[in-house]
């Protein structure tokens, strides 16, 4: 009996000693975590007041790494020299040294420094704060960043605070005072020493906290910021544009016959002075020239559209390929259901024949029905019909150059809806209020549909022909006169043009005439 006992003792504390070493193991197919670390503690507690710690201990509830600690802890005021972190378990403890400055309130704001292990969850824009000194500044600006000229809110977009005799320090150094707007494109920015400061927004594409990119946004606060009426400061939207004045001239081909660049060309109302020789065509925000006198090569231009006023110049090489010219087949325009309007790639000179519509089993030519407005546009008079799908082919050389090259193949798919799919728009204003600088923008999916200028003769002005959809309706102050609406210049410290919303939601129908009145008090109120 006591041996069995022995036995049944033995079995049972070496079962025991192996269940107390076996691995905990989580069950497979659970949840993904998916939130950040946890901070559960502090030390010293956020908004302490009169101390000078010598090093802050942050405490999570679970094990965590941290990424890139100069790029994404930011402190305002800047501290030097800067902390050193290191981890110790669920610890992180950041060792300031020995910068503190008497009387400052510290914002330490943590932005997708710490994540989870396992999913890489981040803690994004957490801030401690204290103070050396015996209290916690309190100021507050609040506002919101939006885009130009839909006035779409944007999200994750930096809003830096400056000192005021430190306002272009912007493409150099760090903000003051730093936060992040929110899903809504609203921002709100605490813990503030009362001051005069300047605000930026930027779209941060390379994460330094600077604007040195040029294809980042910025947005800017004209007025100057204090706080003498009251501690909480409440900013009108801020419109991020890509810095029109940042736009340098850049070569991107260049030959004897021809020269594309790049630059400040994408308006409507470019204006040039240049000399008889040179032929110019717009794309977008490039220019091609032409030069019809080889025997010339080096030429100067003066340019202006209302934000740029300049003169430079442009040389032609030596290289003899020559510019391949071609019938644009994403660009074409019908005046009505009997002509169209077709571009060239080139300057061309003279049509040769060879051009056929296409539409069911059809194949009609159209030589007959073709001329060249100007260098660059073609006409087609052609009734289509709507509801067929037509196919318009321009053979190999059916087009000479100015240069005596012919032009290669290109086809343009044309179709058009019934009138009575489509809808109309009217909209009535009162002239009297009209100061002649008002322009309207119809967009849909933010997409810009169609502009018109308000006229001090005319009450109402109509968009034609639009598809159903939903609608938006702007108004800009076109102050510049370009036809468009035009971003701003950081270095002239130049806001963009005012955007106003009129109407939101607009619901076009097929075969439907909708008439409504646009308020332009309410605009500018």
């Amino acid at each position: 009996m006591t041996i069995k006992r022995f036995i049944y003792g033995l079995v049972l504390a070496v079962l025991s000693a192996l269940l107390s070493c076996a691995n905990v193991v989580m069950p497979s197919g659970g949840k993904k975590d998916s939130t950040a670390p946890e901070i559960k503690e502090i030390d010293p507690p956020r908004l302490s007041t009169n101390i000078q710690p010598d090093k802050i201990t942050f405490t999570f509830d679970e094990f965590f790494s941290v990424t890139k600690p100069l790029k994404n802890i930011l402190i305002s005021p800047p501290l030097e020299p800067f902390p050193v972190l290191s981890i110790k378990g669920k610890k992180m403890i950041l060792k300031l040294g020995s910068g503190l400055i008497e009387d400052k309130t510290y914002i330490f704001t943590l932005n997708n420094l710490v994540k989870d292990i396992n999913e890489g969850v981040k803690l994004e824009n957490f801030q401690y704060v204290f103070s050396t000194g015996n209290k916690i500044d309190s100021c507050i600006i609040a506002g919101k960043v939006v885009s130009g000229p839909t006035l779409e809110p944007l999200k994750n977009i930096w809003v830096g605070l400056y000192s005021l005799e430190k306002k272009d320090s912007f493409t150099s150094q760090k903000p003051l005072y730093l936060t992040k707007t929110d899903a809504s494109g609203s921002f709100i920015m605490k813990y503030i020493k009362k001051g005069t400061y300047c605000l930026y927004a930027l779209d941060d594409k390379n994460q330094n906290i600077y604007y040195d990119l040029p294809n980042e946004n910025i947005g800017l606060y004209n007025d100057v910021i204090n706080f003498d009426s009251s501690d909480q400061v409440n900013l009108s939207p801020i419109i991020l544009f890509n810095d029109y004045g940042s736009k340098n001239l850049k070569t991107h081909s260049s030959s004897s016959t021809h020269i594309l660049i790049s630059g400040w060309f994408e308006f409507d109302s470019n204006k040039y002075i240049f000399n008889d020789n040179l032929i110019s065509r717009t794309l977008n925000d490039s220019v091609i020239f032409f030069n019809t006198n080889l025997n010339d090569s080096i030429y100067d231009v003066k340019f202006s559209n209302g934000l740029i006023d300049t003169s430079f110049q442009i040389a032609f090489n030596n290289d003899k390929e020559h510019h391949i010219v071609r019938v644009l087949s994403d660009e074409f325009n019908l005046l009505n259901d009997s002509t169209i309007l077709f571009q060239f790639s080139g300057p061309v000179k003279k049509f040769n024949g060879n051009v056929f519509i296409k539409y069911d089993s059809l194949t009609i030519c159209v030589d007959s029905l073709i001329n060249i407005s100007s260098h660059f546009i073609g006409k087609l008079n052609y009734m289509l019909r709507p509801g067929i799908s037509y196919s318009i082919v321009f053979g190999d050389s059916a087009f000479t150059d100015i240069f005596d090259n012919y032009s290669t193949s290109s086809t343009l798919s044309i179709g058009f809806s019934n009138n009575s799919d489509l809808g109309k728009l009217i909209l009535n204003y009162d002239k009297t209020l009209v100061e002649g600088t008002e322009l309207i923008l119809l967009y849909t999916k933010n997409k810009l549909v169609n502009s018109a200028r308000l006229s001090k003769i005319k009450e109402s002005i109509s968009f034609n022909k639009l598809l159903p959809d939903s609608y938006d309706l702007f108004l800009i102050e076109d102050i510049d006169n370009n036809g468009s609406w035009s971003p701003g210049i950081y270095s002239q410290r130049r806001q963009p043009e005012n955007t106003f919303t009129l109407l939101k939601g607009i619901n076009i129908r097929a075969n439907w005439e909708l008439e409504d009145s646009i308020s332009l008090k309410r605009a500018y109120k």
